[in-house]
């Protein structure tokens, strides 16, 4: 009886209800992962920032690396020219921006704070240990920048594993 009226309903309508009932089961246990999925894209899209400036400090302490071997093998003044606009963007990617970044996330996280911490008190060695280097170099001094090189580059892979790391953190 609906509204007072005796109605019948066609078993094919009963039919088609009851084979609906597993269909729409079935939807509602593929809607919750997806769900969950999109809480976690949402997540790491939040993140962007965050792994844009470690890919470009890496690059950047990449390309610095190889511009400072080919002035040390190498030594020319475009060389030279070389190696120093690889340092101002190791600067700017690896000790401006990377750092900036993690400052807005710790605002969101402390844990970043940490972090930022962290990469921080190493990107000072590394500015230390380039100091080194570039007094050898103007000093013209071959042997030392060789030998310099071979004290920097574990301060620049320090640099690295520091950034990874955060995005390891990130992804934990």
């Amino acid at each position: 009886t609906i509204c007072g009226r005796y109605s019948k309903i066609p078993f094919t309508v009963w039919t088609l209800l009851a084979m609906s009932m597993p269909v729409m089961m079935l939807l509602i246990t593929a809607l919750i992962p997806m769900v969950v999925s999109t809480q976690d894209l949402v997540l790491v899209a939040s993140f962007n920032g965050l792994s844009k400036s470690v890919s470009d400090c890496v690059t950047a302490m990449t390309q610095e690396d190889r511009t400072m071997y080919d002035h040390i093998y190498l030594p020319t003044a475009t060389s030279r020219a070389l190696y120093t606009t690889a340092r101002v963007d190791v600067d700017r990617f690896c000790d401006t921006m990377l750092l900036t970044e993690l400052r807005r996330m710790a605002q969101v996280d402390p844990v970043f704070d940490t972090q930022r911490d962290q990469l921080q008190r190493t990107v000072r060695e590394l500015v230390v240990e380039r100091a080194l280097m570039d007094a050898e170099m103007d000093a013209w001094n071959t042997t030392a920048q060789k030998e310099r090189i071979e004290i920097l580059r574990p301060a620049m892979e320090a640099v690295i594993f520091r950034a990874t790391n955060v995005i390891a953190r990130v992804a934990a």
